[in-house]
């Protein structure tokens, strides 16, 4: 039963994660059209020595502010639904249109305004770092395949041609990137929003919520328990967790966690050994991935993986910059709060 609510939280997400996505490309086709039209007729060193232009991404920064405040929410909503005695648990969360998403999530959970205005620059600031670097991985995809055309002597004006087309028909350059991006993102923000219902919970142990199906990776598998079937069920206070960090731990993971009470462990439910989820000690996440999305609230800052994208597209001064005026706005939502 909890699995099948994991899996049922899990097609939410993702669900959130392919409106956006395709929402997102089609906020994004206008400014990149405009760009494709400025290299019409480029030359290599033209296209090489480019970088993303500075444009207006502010509608692609809503839909990712959206989809990350979503997430975070369905968090927490859903972390409180696991704790003993919830009702919550009944309420069943209706189809609704994306644009609809976060006034109707925030009505479910009891964040007050101060906690919103705490909150709401991490994830201005997250949305922000999202589609900017998403705009700059579009640029850049369309200049290598525009650079290739001309490297192989095959029709520029054909494949500049094909890319206009693309971006007419409100599609993506680079759809994969988009995916991944986002299901990372919608990831990390979902359990960052578990990890802060949980606090002062009484929580004992975190159960990872491993989904086995055709496309469970290697790295997951190694956290399948021999007495449940799925996840290891994990003390809070183990080192795995300061060693691992929680999820998500590679592209496009599906893993989750669920917190477990004393309650819980007394009656239904055991602390894995080496014994019952021997695989475990071969676990390690993909590299840039893992940490503890909650520690100290720093979720919503940028990751060396985002850092290192921001420096190659030149565009990291512009995220500095503006996560210090993210973090004025913090600072001051806190003073305010107290």
């Amino acid at each position: 039963a909890n699995l099948r609510a994991e899996r049922k939280n899990i097609d939410e997400l993702e669900s959130l994660g392919e409106v956006a996505a395709k929402a997102t490309a089609k906020a994004a086709s206008p400014i990149l059209s405009s760009w494709l039209d400025s290299v019409e007729n480029a030359t290599i060193a033209q296209l090489e020595e480019m970088t993303a232009p500075e444009a207006d991404t502010l509608a692609m920064q809503e839909l990712s502010f959206k989809l990350v405040a979503s997430s975070y929410m369905l968090g927490l909503i859903h972390a409180a639904e696991e704790e003993p005695g919830s009702n919550l648990a009944d309420d069943i969360i209706p189809a609704i249109p994306f644009t609809e998403a976060i006034k109707f999530l925030s009505a479910k959970i009891p964040l007050t305004k101060s906690e919103w205005e705490k909150l709401e620059p991490m994830i201005r600031f997250r949305a922000f770092t999202v589609a900017l670097l998403g705009y700059a991985h579009e640029i850049e995809k369309a200049k290598q395949i525009l650079i290739k055309s001309l490297e192989d002597g095959t029709s520029y004006r054909d494949t500049w041609y094909e890319l206009k087309n693309t971006l007419e028909k409100n599609e993506s350059i680079a759809p994969y990137y988009w995916e991944n991006v986002y299901r990372t993102n919608t990831q990390s923000a979902y359990v960052a929003g578990k990890l802060e219902q949980y606090k002062n919970s009484g929580v004992e142990a975190y159960q990872l919520m491993v989904i086995e199906d055709s496309r469970t990776t290697a790295i997951c598998r190694n956290l399948l328990s021999k007495v449940s079937g799925y996840g290891a069920v994990i003390p809070v206070n183990d080192k795995f967790w300061e060693q691992h960090g929680f999820p998500p731990y590679h592209y496009q993971c599906r893993t989750s966690i669920r917190g477990i009470w004393k309650s819980q462990l007394r009656r239904d439910t055991k602390v894995d050994t080496a014994r019952t989820a021997p695989d475990i000690r071969s676990f390690e996440p993909m590299e840039g991935f893992g940490g503890n999305p909650a520690q100290d609230g720093l979720w919503w800052q940028e990751t060396a993986s985002q850092k290192d994208q921001a420096e190659k597209f030149g565009i990291q001064d512009i995220i500095e910059e503006q996560k210090e005026a993210f973090r004025t706005q913090l600072e001051l939502a806190s003073r305010m709060s107290l």
